[in-house]
């Protein structure tokens, strides 16, 4: 739970440096840097590998990881990608037709790219890799 706080606080930090100006909606946000996914599917691995060493729960949350990783960056990305051209294709709607009728419906789903995971994954190794070395 450490590791989602930290990489959700680095959403709200990171815009708000390049802002000038708090940007608190992030913390609720999908995607964005780093990506919170990646980083607690890693913690979690990284977690049961320091602990139990490589065993069978080790496996199923190093898959569990590869999946939701995968999914991170790559379904996620081309749905957001998706509701972006079906927004565009509601303007342009807009613009010929009767604005009140036609109304933006498609929320776009923010997927991350491939350096938002890379850093939730270095953020996922490095927090309990601290946290079993202080306790350790």
């Amino acid at each position: 739970m450490i590791t989602v706080f930290i990489a959700q606080f680095l959403k709200i930090l990171i815009p708000s440096i390049h802002a000038k100006k708090l940007i608190l909606s992030n913390f609720l946000e999908t995607g964005g840097m780093p990506s919170s996914h990646s980083a607690l599917v890693s913690t979690l691995a990284l977690s049961i590998l320091l602990y139990e060493g490589i065993t069978t729960s080790f496996i199923v949350s190093l898959v569990l990881a590869a999946i939701v990783i995968r999914d991170s960056y790559g379904m996620r990305k081309s749905v957001g990608e998706h509701s972006m051209t079906l927004n565009q294709i509601i303007d342009l709607l807009n613009k010929t037709k009767n604005k009140s009728q036609i109304l933006k419906i498609v929320k776009v789903i923010k997927g991350h790219s491939i350096a938002q995971v890379t850093a939730g994954i270095i953020l996922g190794i490095l927090i309990p890799l601290i946290t079993y070395l202080i306790i350790n």
